[in-house]
C-alpha cells in the first residue's frame, strides 16, 4: 500500500487544485473508475450478464465488505439502498409500532435536513415532540440528559456534518437502552474514516451514504439494522428481496417469505452493475489501508489547522474535545465567511461554506503542503 507521500497517486486529481472537501464529495479512486467502466460495458453488451453473479453475488460481496467495516455479524445485516433519506424513511415507517407510550424524538441540533424533515413529519403525525439539542461544549452530555422513558428514538450523527463534533455513541446508546429508546445514527460523515463497531455499541439503525468518506458513487447507500427491525415493513416489495429470487425460472411462484434479516430493506434493482463495482473497489482500498491509518493521517492535518487558527476561530474551546475528520472554523458573520470562501476558490482551494463556517475536510490524498497553502490563503482573506 502507499506511503503518506504518494496516496495522491491512487487518484486523478488536478495537480493545480487543493481539494479539502471530502466531507462534501469525494473523488473516485482510479481503480474504482476502472471497475465502474467495466460495469458500464456490461450494459453495452448485456449478453455478458451472468445472472447469479451479477445480480446477487456481487452485491453479497459488497455487503460482506461493509459488514467487515462496521463489524456486523454477517452480510445479511446490511441492506443496500439509494440514500440516507430512504433508510430514515424505513425507520420512521416502523418506529411507532416498535415503541409504546412514547412522547418525543430527540434530534441533534442543526442536523442534516433529510433527518430533520423525516422525524419532524413523524412527530407531527404521532403528536410527539421533536426535541433538538443545540450545539454546546458538552453536546453529548446535553443530549443524554434529555433521554427519558418518554423518548421513542434518538437520531444523531456519529460526526456532525457542519462542526465535526464526535458524539459519544457508547454513552448515548447506554442511556437509550435504559429507557427503551431506539438509537438511529447517520454515519455518512464518519464511516470509512472513524471506527465504529456495531457489536460493541448497540445501534438500532446505522445509515451511511457512500459518496463521501467511502469514496463511492452517488445514489448508493447502506444501512445496518438491529434485530428489532427483522420483522419490520420495507418501503417497497421488490422481488429481489424474496427467498429464492435467484431462481429465475420459478419467479411466478410468488414467494412471500423475505430473504434473511435486513434483506427485505434492499432497494429494488440493488445489484447496480455499475455502482456496486465502484464501491466494492473503494471498500477494498479502505479495508486494506485501514480506517485507523486513514484517520491518523487526516487528524495530523487538521491539528495543523488547529495549531495555527484554532484559538481564534474554532467552534469548541474545550481542550478535551475530540478532533475528527472535519475541522470547522466559525467566522463572525455570513459576509466575512463568503469573502474568505471566495478568496479560497480564487486560489483553487476547495472547501465547504456552511452557514458562517468554513468547513475543511482533508483526506489521504492531501499533504502538509496543502494545509499550509490553505492556512496562508485563509489568513490573507480574513
Amino acid at each position: 500500500m502507499a506511503t503518506a507521500n504518494n496516496y495522491k497517486d491512487f487518484f486523478d486529481l488536478d495537480p493545480k487544485v487543493t481539494y479539502l472537501n471530502c466531507g462534501a464529495y469525494s473523488p473516485l479512486l482510479k481503480t474504482s473508475v476502472k471497475a465502474g467502466t467495466e460495469g458500464l460495458l456490461i450494459k453495452q453488451n448485456p449478453q455478458k450478464i451472468i445472472a447469479n453473479r451479477d445480480f446477487f453475488e456481487n452485491s453479497r460481496d459488497l455487503r460482506t465488505s461493509i459488514s467487515k467495516l462496521i463489524n456486523a455479524n454477517d452480510e445479511t445485516e446490511i441492506a443496500i439502498m439509494p440514500s440516507v433519506s430512504y433508510g430514515m424513511a424505513i425507520v420512521a415507517k416502523n418506529l411507532p409500532g416498535m415503541v409504546e407510550h412514547k412522547k418525543n424524538v430527540i434530534l441533534a441540533g442543526e442536523e442534516f435536513p433529510n433527518n430533520y424533515h423525516t422525524f419532524n413529519k413523524l412527530c407531527n403525525s404521532e403528536n410527539w415532540d421533536l426535541i433538538q439539542i443545540q450545539k454546546s461544549e458538552n453536546w453529548s452530555k446535553e443530549l443524554i440528559g434529555q433521554i427519558t422513558d418518554d423518548t421513542a428514538a434518538v437520531v444523531c450523527p456519529h460526526v456532525h456534518w457542519i462542526y465535526g463534533y464526535v458524539f459519544d455513541l457508547a454513552a448515548i446508546s447506554e442511556k437509550c437502552i435504559k429507557h427503551k429508546a431506539l438509537l438511529i445514527v447517520d454515519g455518512t460523515q464518519s464511516i470509512g474514516v472513524m471506527s465504529l463497531d456495531v457489536q460493541k455499541i448497540k445501534i438500532d439503525a446505522l445509515i451511511v451514504a457512500s459518496y463521501k468518506w467511502l469514496l463511492g458513487p452517488h445514489s448508493l447507500c447502506f444501512s445496518y439494522f438491529s434485530e428489532k427491525f427483522y420483522d419490520a415493513d420495507p418501503l417497497e416489495e421488490s422481488w429481489f428481496n424474496r427467498k429464492n429470487s435467484n431462481v429465475f425460472e420459478s419467479l411466478l411462484n410468488y414467494e412471500t417469505e423475505y430473504r434473511p434479516k435486513n434483506q427485505r430493506f434492499n432497494v429494488g434493482e440493488y445489484s447496480h452493475f455499475i455502482l456496486t463495482p465502484i464501491l466494492q473497489s473503494s471498500l477494498s482500498f479502505i479495508l486494506e489501508l485501514g480506517v485507523d491509518n486513514i484517520k491518523d493521517h487526516i487528524l495530523s492535518l487538521n491539528k495543523m489547522i488547529h495549531e495555527s487558527l484554532g484559538n481564534e476561530y474554532y467552534n469548541f474551546k474545550n481542550p478535551d474535545f475530540e478532533f475528527s475528520n472535519i475541522y470547522t472554523l466559525g467566522l463572525e458573520n455570513d459576509t466575512q465567511a463568503k469573502k474568505v470562501y471566495a478568496g479560497l476558490l480564487e486560489n483553487d482551494i476547495y472547501i465547504s461554506l456552511r452557514e458562517k463556517n468554513i468547513r475543511v475536510s482533508p483526506y489521504i490524498y492531501n499533504s502538509e503542503t496543502d494545509i499550509e497553502n490553505f492556512i496562508k490563503t485563509f489568513k490573507k482573506y480574513i
